[in-house]
């Protein structure tokens, strides 16, 4: 290096005249040398780095473009006819959000911006399409506008994932619809051909007038999707499938326990194929909350109890009307009342021919029962009227009214419109199922004779040739007129493995000779009311030299889930020390469920009647039995053994009773009538 007398650069040459610069430039020369061997590898480092970040945005963009294990909102085709979408409807206004979309077979997503119209079109080549965005505030402002995304298409479609994911991109698995806005997807599928939104993910998080309109004109949608919000707001669900008229499947349920105002206003309105309700859980109401919720939903046959106890206002106006297929009524369980809750609730439902009001009314007023039961000449030819019926009376104008609590409805049609009504005094013995159950019956070996009439909600009937069985789902009412049964026990039904509502139901309005029988039920909740007086017993001697009437029904429940028997009218008086002998022995006994018992109104009890009632009834909280003599032979006998303490007992004040398992049970609060 220390020879180098000349250096060229880009051509010139340059001499060094003395030993210091050429002894600088060496030193340079070989600290150069020295380095360039580690920027070749930087270099190699940085390119090889390059490629790495090359190959990750690759990486990156085929993520994104990946639609699989994503629950993305979509929407696929359904036939062979091609399926126009039109994002947003044909209408823009600055709510519309941005929204990506990806058809099944195309590259990348496609971003529509604000107040951008897009066409995606669905063909056999891409059959269905992807959504997503990041849209905090997804809302709309007025019905005609409907949200961002409304559709609008020739082919039909199915829609399916969680429609969370035009809220957050990424992330929309447990979001929360925003709390400080409304209307979030109004009116999404309005005048669509969607035919299925069963498998279509509905967040549980609801704000005002979220689904309101969702599915309005959805004329060929047979199938809802879930609905598993338990917290409400006011109009969320308001119209949601007004005129599906397509629709046979509604929701399965609503869950939700408590009810804002008008949150299911109309919800069914028009849906003209719908044959069943959901299940309606609600126990606490607000102002038209059910208004018109099922208004000319004509092929409507099949409903659920209403078991709220307090209504408010117009809670349930208009809610059946015009179902003129509708033949039995929900169960109403109302005590308290307000203003306009049943007006026109079953107006022009002519086939309407059974109604069961459970609950006993404490604020009768006939300004709460409008035309309820009322109707009109059919001449209108209007969607919402029946054309077919012109010039024909639409009110409900005979039937069965089932009022074991004895309200004061009236006689025209703000009440009972002139139907058969059953009172307590009148009413026959009455299964209220509080599950859906299957009742069985079972022949069996002893000779006996049978003489039954029944009927289930005045519409069924079933006979029995020895065995067989009953279904009641939950708005069964079964009613039960007259029973005479003999055998050569007394109470048949109880013991032998069963759990049975009673020795009944065999051969509708028939004679059967040569059998006896016992019922079972599948291990589900009711509670019986009326008159136990419809069961008649007869002993046969051996002999056959003597036949008695001893009793009604003893072992009639044994072993049943009964929940509350406050409404169960029992014999009162005295009783007969022939006939009566052993009439409720062990009528309830191993109800485990049993919470209510039935007034007791006999004066002077007899032999072993009621022998073991309430044995085994663990969580028996209330019994008033207030009868003035009961010194017959084991009137009392462990009527009450086993039974918790912590109750109440109402008897006669002049009336001493035991403190015990054949008295007043221990430990309970005594009170006297």
């Amino acid at each position: 290096m220390s020879d180098i007398k000349y250096l060229s650069v880009k051509g010139s040459t340059y001499q060094f005249h003395d030993e210091s610069a050429h002894n600088t430039y060496a030193s340079l020369l070989a600290t150069y040398s020295y380095l360039g061997t580690y920027i070749g590898v930087i270099t190699s480092i940085v390119n090889n780095l390059s490629d790495r970040i090359d190959q990750l945005d690759a990486d990156i963009t085929t993520k994104e473009n990946d639609t699989s294990g994503k629950n993305y909102l979509t929407i696929e085709r359904v036939g062979s006819t091609p399926v126009a979408l039109k994002w947003p409807k044909t209408r823009t206004t600055s709510n519309h959000k941005s929204i990506s979309y990806k058809r099944e077979n195309d590259s990348s997503w496609t971003t529509i911006s604000s107040n951008t119209v897009n066409t995606i079109t669905l063909n056999a080549s891409n059959p269905k399409v992807y959504f997503k965005g990041n849209n905090d505030s997804y809302n709309s402002i007025t019905l005609s506008d409907g949200i961002a995304s409304g559709y609008s298409s020739k082919g039909k479609f199915k829609v399916y994932g969680d429609i969370r994911s035009l809220i957050n991109s990424s992330s929309f698995n447990n979001i929360s619809l925003s709390s400080s806005t409304t209307n979030h997807f109004r009116s999404f599928f309005a005048g669509t051909n969607v035919t299925d939104a069963s498998n279509l993910q509905l967040p549980s998080s609801i704000r005002s007038y979220c689904y309101a309109n969702m599915f309005e004109g959805c004329t060929s949608l047979t199938s809802a999707p879930s609905l598993p919000a338990t917290t409400l707001a006011n109009n969320c669900y308001e119209a949601m499938f007004k005129d599906c008229t397509s629709l046979t499947s509604a929701p399965t349920s609503l869950p939700a326990t408590t009810l804002v105002q008008e949150c299911y206003r109309q919800m069914f309105m028009g849906c003209s194929s719908l044959l069943e309700t959901p299940n309606l859980y609600a126990t606490t109401l607000a102002y038209g909350c059910y208004d018109s919720m099922f208004y000319a939903c004509i092929s409507l046959q099949s409903v659920y109890p209403l078991y709220a106890t307090t209504l408010e206002s117009d809670c349930y106006s208009d809610m059946f009307n015009k179902c003129i297929s509708l033949s039995i009524a929900p169960k109403i369980y109302a005590t308290t009342l307000a203003y306009g809750c049943c007006a026109r609730m079953f107006y022009n439902c002519h086939d309407l021919e059974f109604v069961n009001w459970i609950g006993k009314i404490t604020n009768m007023n006939t300004s709460y029962f409008e035309d309820w039961l009322g109707g009109e000449v059919e001449d209108s030819g209007s969607s919402y009227y029946i054309s077919r019926f012109n010039g024909v009376y639409l009110g409900c104008d005979t039937g069965t009214f089932v009022n074991v609590s004895d309200n004061n409805f009236t006689s025209d049609d703000s009440g009972t419109n002139g139907w058969n009504v059953y009172n307590s005094s009148n009413a026959p013995l009455i299964i209220d199922p509080l599950e859906s159950q299957t009742i069985y019956i079972e022949k069996g070996d002893q000779t006996g004779t049978i003489n039954t009439t029944y009927n289930i909600n005045c519409d069924d009937e079933v006979s029995f040739t020895g065995t067989g069985n009953i279904y009641l789902n939950l708005n069964d009412t079964l009613m039960i007129y007259s029973i005479t049964y003999s055998a050569s026990v007394y109470n048949i039904g109880a013991g032998q493995g069963t759990e049975n509502l009673g020795a009944w139901l065999v051969n509708n309005k028939k004679n059967a000779d040569n059998i006896t029988f016992k019922i079972r039920s599948n291990y589900r909740k009711f509670n019986p009311m009326g008159n136990i007086s419809v069961i008649k017993y007869k002993y046969i001697d051996i002999t056959p030299t003597r036949i008695d009437n001893i009793g009604y029904a003893p072992g009639l429940f044994a072993g049943a889930y009964v929940v509350d028997a406050s409404k169960l009218i029992m014999k009162s008086g005295n009783l007969d020390s022939t006939k009566d002998k052993y009439c409720y022995h062990r009528m309830f006994y191993g109800c485990n469920y049993l919470k209510t018992a039935p007034t007791l109104p006999a004066t002077t009890l007899v032999q072993e009647c009621y022998r073991q009632m309430f044995y085994y009834c663990t969580q028996l909280k209330y019994i008033k039995m207030t009868a003035t003599n009961i010194s017959a032979t084991n009137c009392l006998s462990y009527w009450v053994y086993y039974v918790p303490s912590g109750g109440t007992f109402v008897k006669n004040t002049n009336t001493t009773i035991p403190t015990g398992v054949s008295g007043i049970p221990s430990g309970w609060t005594v009170q006297t009538a």
